[in-house]
């Protein structure tokens, strides 16, 4: 992992790390919280799926970028290596498939706790 010049955001090589690893570790850097007592990535979205996504093809780095709330925090991939992490604002975010999160990174026991 390496700092990038603006706070929450740090550069890696798909080479050596899968995206879903250095999702929790950038995580748990910016949150100061051990990486075993975050929420599990799994809760959150498919980590397979992740990896294959932005890792490189054989034309060199992906365009692509997912991003997602986890752990009251915004996170976005990109296939250049890149994550950047930082805090919801308070309130709800959209996060994986569409579903609200709220800013603790759980979502709504059902639909009609949506916000539009």
């Amino acid at each position: 992992m390496t700092p990038d010049s603006a706070p929450g955001r740090y550069r890696y090589d798909w080479n050596e790390i899968e995206p879903s690893v250095a999702v929790v570790e950038a995580m748990s850097n910016v949150s100061g919280r051990d990486p075993e007592s975050l929420p599990s990535l799994l809760e959150i979205l498919d980590a397979d799926a992740l990896d294959e996504l932005c890792t490189r093809s054989a034309d060199g780095p992906r365009s692509v970028e997912v991003s997602f709330a986890y752990a009251g925090h915004r996170v976005t991939v990109a296939g250049s290596g890149q994550v950047t992490v930082s805090p919801l604002d308070g309130g709800s975010d959209t996060g994986t498939a569409g579903r609200d999160v709220d800013a603790s990174g759980d979502f709504p026991a059902d639909d009609s706790e949506r916000i539009p």
